[in-house]
């Protein structure tokens, strides 16, 4: 009895509000609200990436290079070094990752990105994708699968230690307010500390 009044309270909710207002979106569903993987944790792993629900609001990528149209999340970051960043899903069903170059802030639609054409980034369905950054380039990571699944994305190589990481690189401070803007924390190492 329970099980019947459940279902037709859900039924006649979708009716009143439709079935859109009944399901939340992935957190980064949209291109805007993209996860800055520059927070950590390195390497970043999401447990359970809510897929299913993704939307394709704004996810269109230009046809040259890499045209993609279906529901996706998506992922950021800037590279403070040259390195090679790689992702990989478990429980792949029809899965995509592909990699892609943009302005760092304001980003509102996937048209606004450029493809990144290297050999380990294929425009294809698969599981696992990689690519070699360059420093101070901002990236912007699709991915799509038809089932919830984890999400691995491998960081490690592609953040550098702040450059006050060592104490005789420590930095003067002669001002009374002083600002340090994208230090990785998450990089620093305890050498000499």
């Amino acid at each position: 009895m329970k099980t019947q009044i459940t279902t037709l309270a859900i039924f006649m909710m979708s009716l009143l509000y439709g079935t859109a207002n009944l399901i939340a979106q992935p957190a980064n569903d949209l291109i805007e609200d993209a996860i800055d993987l520059g927070y950590g944790p390195v390497p970043y792993n999401e447990a359970d990436v809510d897929f299913e629900n993704a939307t394709n609001t704004n996810d269109n990528t230009p046809a040259s290079g890499c045209a993609l149209s279906q529901p996706g999340v998506w992922y950021k970051f800037t590279a403070t070094k040259v390195g090679a960043v790689a992702a990989a899903m478990i429980l792949p069903d029809d899965p995509v990752i592909v990699f892609f170059e943009g302005p760092a802030e304001g980003v509102t639609s996937g048209m606004e990105l450029t493809y990144v054409d290297q050999p380990n980034n294929t425009c294809a369905i698969g599981s696992i994708s990689s690519i070699e950054t360059t420093i101070g380039t901002t990236y912007y990571m699709y991915a799509k699968n038809d089932v919830a699944s984890d999400i691995l994305i491998n960081t490690d190589d592609i953040f550098a230690a702040p450059d006050n990481d060592l104490i005789e690189n420590a930095k003067t401070i002669d001002e009374h307010l002083f600002f340090d803007y994208n230090v990785h924390f998450l990089m620093a190492t305890d050498t000499n500390d």
